[in-house]
This record gives C-alpha cells, structure tokens and sequence, in this order.
C-alpha cells in the first residue's frame, strides 16, 4: 500500500492545468476543449506542442502492480513500472544536466548506450519529484528552456488523437500563454481537458431593414481573457511579433453592396480606447493613415495585447452605407471574426436587407396598349404629406407660427430621391448621380419601386393624363418585414398593404370642383343667391305696378 500511495501522489503531481485520463498502453495524446472554445466552421482551434523529454519503456508486472501501472503511468520510485531515460543524442540532455535542474538525476548506462533518468531524493531519502508543487515547479523550467533543435509533435485541440512515442512529455500551448497554459506528463493513452480561455467575438446592428442611402451603425465586441499572453516583437523587430505573443486581429468583410464609412471608434466601459490601428483594403480610403492591405477583408483592427487589457471588453463601433447596389430580398452580410496566435473565432455575420413594391397605374376607360401613351408622375415620401406643419418667422413681428397643410400638395416634406433602374426606380445612395424625386408611369407597365426599408410611405400623384383627375390625397404604402430569423439560413420576405399584390392606382375622368383653396362651389352659390334676389325683387316690383 506503501507504493501504492507513492504512485498515486505522483500521477496528482503531473496533472496540472489541463485533466489528465490513461488508459492501457496505446501511445496518443488528445486535448479536448473548453467552455470558451466556439469550434465549428471557420474556427481555428489552439495548438499544442508536446515535446518528449524522456522515452519510455513499460516491464510486464503482475496483480496490484500491472493496474497500478495502467492507470497512472507514472514513474515508481522503485522501478517497478516505467523507466525512463534519454538518448545520448538528446536535445534535451543539456537542459537536464544543468544545474538549476534539481529533480533527476540523469547518468549515463553502462552500456553507454543511453542515460538513465531517476528521481533526485533528499537527505532523508525521499524523492524530489512527488508533489504537485514539483510538477509545476519542472514544468515551468522545461518550458523556460526548450532547445532551440527540439522538435515537438502538434496537438489540436477537439481533433482525433495525435499518435506519439511512449515518453515523457511537455505540452506547451503554441500561443505561448503563461504557466496556466504548460504541463508536464507522463503518456500512454492521455487525454486532457483544457481550461484555458480563448478570445471571444461580437457582433449586432440596431436594426435588419434598411433603406438604400440609410447608414447602418455595427456595434462589435472583443472580449480578452485574463490569461492571454502580452504581445511582444521579435528582438531587433518593430513589426514582427513573437511567435505566441501576437497582437488580437478582427477581420471585417463587407459585402460589396456596404460601403464602409471609415469610422472605427472604441470604448472600454465607457472610457474612449485608442490603443489600436486600423488597416484598410485597397479599395477603401484609407483613414487615420492606415495602409492598404488586400487579403480579402474590407479593413482589420490590430490591438496589441497589454497587461492593462487582459480581463477586458473592448467595444467597437463603425458604420457603413446601403448603397443602390443592393438587391432588395437579399441579405447582405458584414462578416466579423477575431485572431489570435492562429486561434480564430467563429465568425459573427448580420445580415442588413432592403424591400421593394409595384405600383400598378391605371387610367379610367383606357386598355390594352393604348394605356402606354397615358402616364403620370409620383413622389415618394416616408411621412404622411398632409399632416406636415411647417413652421416659420413671419415678416414683421418675427413671432414663430405653425401651420398645418390641409392639402397634400402644399407641405414642407421632403420627397424621397431616387434613380431610375430598370423596370422603375430605386432609393439613391449619397453618390448616386441623375438624382430625382420624379417617377413617370404609364398606364400599360407596372413600375418597381426598391430599395426601401420596412415602414410606411405615401405616394404623391404630381401630374397626370390631360383630362384625368389628380388624386386627392396621398396613397398609403405599408411594408412588413416578415422574414424568419429563426431559421439557420434565413432569406428576408415582407408584405405590402397586407399582400403580395401590385398597389393599384387609378385615376378617373371628369372634372372635379376645386375644394380649399380655390372658389369651389362658393361662385355658384352666390350667382344663385343673386338671381333668386333679384327674381324676387322682380316679382315684387311688378305686383306693386300691377296694384297702381
């Protein structure tokens, strides 16, 4: 029992940071992942390097010890299990022959074929190599010391099991994070579970529908784990950084259909953050003196790691326009993903999508194709025209006065500028050239009208065929987004005016009595007024000549 308690000590020594499970004799490591690992398409996992410090060799034992041996693997004082030693060729042999190495003793066979490893004991006879604190303490000395000709076997994590030689190994995370990151162990069939924390991403926008021209404000988060390594360059290098120690990268790509406005600000809390640098694409202006690059992303966000960020959230914002490249029933995704030390997050892809409606024309008595020589013409508006007051400063005694419009066609509202595309019109974006607030329509073709986010809008009908009435009020169009966002791979779908039907307009025949604003009606009520007057005045007249 004695033994027994001794090799079950050393395997708790060996099992730092990252669980350790063994199983009989089969030679692989495997490492699965942690909580804030996201895995999944597109994500690089973190990768090992498991350096094999010592070889391994296993002796055929029997009851108690042959189990013993199969669940720890470990060395047994006593020789009983596993033995150790190195090549004489080692890498590794210099850094266990130095002094500062106080747990084994490594002496060359007689033989000279190999050296053989066993535990250093103190005065009293007991091994140097038995606690949990030594582990850590040989862990943290190999690492500090990895030759420069050693070669490592990767490890990644959440892959199938890496094949290795029986040994004794280091596993050190190639992003070279701190001690939390290293372990020392003894492996045969070793799988462990990673508690280190990875960089996690973020992205939202206020809103899914937007109209072409609208600027779409993305709000983007990086959060740092308070055990990422501080980045550092290469010694004599003002660029590059050592390998382990890079700075975080985000990556955003932008659909061709966003135009990115240049605009990348911070915040940690509520404290503006500046320590950053933004690079753009070539096709980009480029901002803040950023230089071009081209690998694909619209712009990236460098943030050098320093020891006042670890545990932080970093929150950036920026915009970018809907230009009238936009399709509508599409969705156009701007694509976020972070990087550290070839460790990539999932990316985070809103989608931002635009909406569209058919304005079907038609004229009193007119069919076929002899509707196409009767047109008329429309503004758009995003407010109800008729409810519209304006305010203004009057001549004279500069007193403010508002007044509301009682006819759709005196307002102050702004029409929505568009461009004409074919078969209609489409919002115009801020560079869109041959801007007008005009849309002609016949009464033979349907027009559409695109570009628009969900929401309400009034059709003003300006002009119309010679001997058709104007409208006279406004025509309401109501869009509804409808689309399902809880579906994976969601497409964008609304509704007009409850359906999916062309918004009918007609305009008829005949002519219609002027109402506010003009005489109306009031001119013939007066001549009427004056002609029963003057009948009467007639009538009484001759009754009292008649009377004489």
């Amino acid at each position: 029992m004695k033994k027994m308690k001794k090799i079950f000590a050393l395997a708790i020594a060996l099992v730092m940071v990252l669980g350790m499970s063994t199983s009989v004799f089969a030679a692989s490591i495997q490492i699965t992942h942690d909580s804030s690992y996201e895995g999944g398409t597109g994500t690089t996992a973190r990768v090992y390097n498991a350096y094999k410090v010592f070889d391994a060799s296993y002796t055929s034992l029997s009851g108690e010890n042959t189990q013993a041996a199969k669940d720890t693997f470990t060395y047994t004082p006593d020789g009983a299990a596993v033995a150790y030693s190195m090549a004489t060729d080692s890498p590794w042999l210099s850094v266990m022959q130095a002094t500062g190495q106080t747990w084994f003793d490594v002496k060359l066979a007689a033989d000279g074929s190999k050296y053989v490893v066993t535990p250093k004991k103190d005065a009293s006879g007991n091994s140097l190599y038995s606690t949990e604190t030594h582990a850590k303490a040989f862990a943290a000395y190999l690492e500090d010391k990895v030759p420069a000709t050693a070669t490592a076997t990767e490890v990644t994590v959440d892959a199938t099991a890496t094949t290795v030689d029986p040994g004794y190994y280091i596993v050190i995370a190639k992003d070279g994070k701190d001690g939390a990151t290293k372990v020392a162990l003894v492996t045969t069939d070793v799988k462990m579970f990673e508690k280190n924390t990875y960089i996690t991403t973020g992205k939202t926008t206020s809103e899914t529908s937007y109209s072409v021209g609208d600027t779409v404000t993305y709000t983007a988060t990086v959060e740092i784990p308070a055990d990422t390594a501080v980045s550092e360059l290469k010694d004599g290098s003002t660029t590059e950084y050592k390998d382990g120690h890079k700075p975080i990268v985000l990556h955003d790509k932008m659909d061709t259909q966003l135009t990115f406005k240049n605009d990348v600000s911070a915040k940690i809390g509520e404290a503006a953050f500046t320590g950053f640098t933004v690079t753009y694409t070539a096709n980009t202006s480029a901002a803040n003196g950023a230089t071009a690059q081209t690998d694909g992303c619209t712009f990236e966000v460098t943030i050098p790691v320093t020891s006042d960020l670890l545990g932080k959230t970093i929150t950036f914002t920026y915009t970018a326009e809907v230009n009238s490249t936009a399709a509508d029933d599409t969705g156009y995704v701007n694509e976020l993903f972070g990087e550290l030390n070839g460790y990539k997050t999932n990316p985070d892809s809103p989608k931002v999508y635009t909406f569209d409606f058919d304005l079907d024309k038609n004229f009193q008595n007119v069919t076929g194709d002899a509707a196409a020589n009767y047109s008329a013409t429309f503004e758009l508006y995003n407010v109800d025209p008729s409810t519209i007051t304006t305010t203004y400063y009057t001549d004279d005694t500069y007193t403010t006065v508002s007044e509301t419009a009682t006819e759709y066609s005196k307002t102050s509202a702004s029409a929505i500028e568009v461009i004409a595309v074919t078969g209609g019109y489409k919002k115009a974006d801020s560079d869109d050239t041959g801007k007008t607030t005009s849309m002609t329509i016949n009464g033979k073709d349907n027009i559409n009208i695109s570009g628009l986010k969900a929401g309400d809008y009034w059709l003003v009908e300006t002009a119309t065929a010679t001997g058709y009435n104007l409208l006279d009020a406004p025509v309401k169009v109501t869009i509804v987004d409808t689309t399902d966002t809880t579906q994976a791979n969601w497409t964008p779908s609304h509704t007009v005016n409850g359906g999916t039907a062309a918004v009918e307009v007609v305009n008829n025949q005949g002519s219609v009595l002027p109402s506010t604003g003009g005489i109306g009606t009031t001119i013939f009520y007066v001549i009427g007024a004056i002609l029963v007057i003057g009948a009467g005045v007639v009538l009484v007249t001759r009754r009292r000549m008649n009377v004489q």
